[in-house]
Formats: structure tokens, sequence, C-alpha cells
């Protein structure tokens, strides 16, 4: 019986993000191996285990618990509950032969598996993948929050970063755990990738035969559109014919991106596609002249993969871990985050010098090709599996 590897998340794999890319890209190189995976999904819906297989991925969709609720009474709802979760836990541990779980953007609910082993009825690995924004709240607990992460970090075997940078701020806020932690950069697959594309999948009519700037970034507003946007609105005066194309998911931002579009008189100049689906996206990496990603935080950037695979010029914000892979001039321009005159700036000049552009965009594409892979992302991992100390 092959051993299982069970990834954790807290949504549908199925909904697009990079998080769910990151996943899924794992999943398929562990499959690869010596391991059966699956996803673990949490949905409250699901007090059962509920298995189900689409395009070829096993999920199994339960409901987990979360010790650090609002307020006391879901605080002790998490304790009365607990036992009833574990006991189902161990039987299907047991049953599926689980040899390691692995949360992905993880959150309190990971202080169940360690429990569990704790307790006997789970004898695996236990390894917790951050990715940037799970971060972000578990910087700030304090008291009986700082309490369960410190419990829960104490126990997992390993916990792996996106990026060099992610691994600071962990440290930063637990540096008792420097031991355990690794950062395992991202990967691309240009094989795959192109394996995957919707073959039938073209650009809109209003690209078609266009100039255009190309941005693919969740509507957020950690990814700085407005920025964008402002630097976009200054280039129209010398590139009256250049176009913008904002490639997104989510709502956060959206309403608002698209107010700036109209208050800044670009309604003819940018294009805004919503929930496009992954397979679909490589037109538009195909004829973008310069691929922009201005984000106020990016705790790797895996698009900028993808857009040096295909040889697009990147323009991006010296932020997180864009630098490890932007890592040299001749890879890319990094600009400060915040400033839309030095990000007009350099997409002017990159605008006007096809040659550096063309050295840029292929530089990048050696050096992602080179550097960037699944299979070394996951040998990260299974470094890691090995017997529990």
């Amino acid at each position: 019986m092959k051993k299982a590897y069970w990834f954790v998340m807290p949504w549908d794999p199925r909904h697009p993000g990079g998080v769910a890319n990151v996943v899924l890209n794992l999943y398929k190189h562990f499959a690869r191996h010596d391991y059966s995976p699956s996803i673990l999904v949490a949905s409250w819906e699901d007090i059962s285990f509920r298995w189900v297989r689409q395009d070829g991925i096993d999920c199994c969709h339960v409901r987990l618990l979360y010790p650090i609720a609002d307020g006391w009474v879901g605080k002790l709802a998490y304790w009365l509950r607990l036992p009833g979760l574990l006991i189902r836990l161990t039987k299907v541990l047991r049953k599926e032969n689980v040899v390691c779980i692995n949360p992905h953007y993880p959150n309190d609910s990971a202080l169940s598996f360690v429990l569990l082993r704790k307790l006997g009825g789970y004898k695996g690995r236990i390894l917790l993948s951050f990715h940037g924004t799970d971060f972000d709240d578990i910087e700030k607990v304090s008291g009986y929050g700082l309490l369960i992460w410190r419990l829960i970090l104490s126990d997992v075997d390993a916990v792996i970063t996106c990026s060099h940078a992610l691994a600071k701020r962990v440290l930063a806020k637990f540096p008792e755990i420097e031991a355990k932690t690794h950062a395992a950069l991202n990967g691309f697959d240009l094989d795959e990738f192109e394996r995957d594309r919707d073959q039938a999948s073209n650009l809109p009519q209003e690209l078609t035969n266009h100039d255009f700037i190309l941005n693919v970034a969740a509507y957020e507003h950690k990814k700085g559109h407005d920025i964008l946007l402002r630097a976009f609105k200054q280039l129209t005066v010398d590139f009256p014919m250049l176009k913008l194309a904002l490639v997104g998911g989510g709502n956060s931002a959206y309403d608002k991106i698209m107010q700036w579009i109209v208050e800044l008189g670009l309604v003819d100049k940018v294009t805004v596609i919503r929930e496009l689906p992954h397979t679909k996206i490589a037109p538009y990496f195909e004829n973008a002249r310069i691929f922009a990603l201005p984000s106020r935080k990016e705790p790797f950037g895996l698009v900028l993969l993808e857009a040096g695979a295909f040889g697009l010029p990147v323009i991006a914000s010296r932020v997180g871990g864009i630098p490890e892979i932007i890592s040299s001039p001749d890879l890319g321009v990094l600009v400060e985050p915040e400033d839309h005159e030095a990000l007009a700036s350099a997409l002017r000049s990159v605008l006007n010098e096809p040659g550096r552009a063309k050295s840029m965009g292929a530089n990048l594409r050696q050096h992602v090709l080179a550097n960037f892979s699944w299979a070394a992302t996951v040998d990260t991992y299974l470094s890691l599996l090995g017997p529990k100390q």
C-alpha cells in the first residue's frame, strides 16, 4: 500500500489562486514519487469525511475545528468537540496509511493534528507551509492565540515558507523555530503548462493586434492596481495606442479598480478580465509587451515565473520574495512600492528600448527555466520526510 501524503487547505483547490496553483503542482509531483497524495479541504458542512475525485485530484472534505475562535464560547466549543474529531481522524489516517499531514495556508486548526500525534493517534510527520498573507494575522496574535501558535509550532516537524523573505518574517515572530524553518521556493514547469493550456483560448478582441502591458494578480489592495493605473495614465500621452490588460480574481478591490479606471479616463484603454481559468492565460503572456507587478506585498511572486518563462520583460516592486526572482538588473527592473512615478519611468524606458526589453526577457526566461522547478521544490519537501526524531 502506497504511503499517503495529505495536503490540507482551508478552501477547495479548484478555486483559482496562487496557493491552489502551488498545492496542485505539488500534488502532481508527489504522485510521481512513492506517495498517494490527497487534499483535505476544510468544509464546515461535512462532519463526516466526504471523498471527491475530480480532474484527477482526490479531495476529502471535512469539518475542522479552530481553537482561536471568537469569544470564550467558541473556544470552549473547540475543546468539547475535539474528542470526536480526533477519533474520526485516527480511523481515517490509519486506514489511508497517511505518513505526512501538510497544511498549506495553515491556520489554528493545525492544533488538532498536533494534539492527535501527542495522544498517539497519528505517528507521521506534520509540515506547515506558509504562503504570506496567511502569516499576517499570526504576526499580530498575543495572549491565548500566541500560546496556541507556540504549541503548534513547537511540535510540527518543519515550517516551510515560499521565500527567504517570508522565512525572516516567521523567525522574527518565532525565533525559537529557526532550526526547523526552511524556504522552498515555488517552481514552474513550462512543458506541463503547455500540456494543460486551452489551445482554443484567444485574446479578447480589444487586445488583438494591440501593444499592451499585462498584469495578472488578484483584485486586492496589496497588488497595487491603483499604482499601475496611475503610472499607465502617464504613458498614454507618449503611447496613445498602448493598452493595459488586468487579469485577476477576487472581489475586495474590484469595484475600486473599475472606479479608478473611469476617474482616470482609461475606459477605452484598460481591459479587465475576471476569473480567467489558468488554462486560458497563455495568449496574454505570448502577446504582451511588458509584465508589470507593482505589489505592496508579495511573499514570492509565482506569476513572475510564468511571465519569465514566456520571455516577457518584467517590472515589479522591490518587496517580499520578488528580489529572489529578479535578482539582478539584467533580469528585470525593480522599483519601490507605492511609487507610480518610478513605475511610469521604468515602463517608459523599457517601451522605448525594445532591444533591452528583449534581452531582459530572454535572460529571465533562461533564469526561470534553469533555477525554478517544481521538481526542486518537491525535493525540499521530500528531504523533510525522514524518520521523526
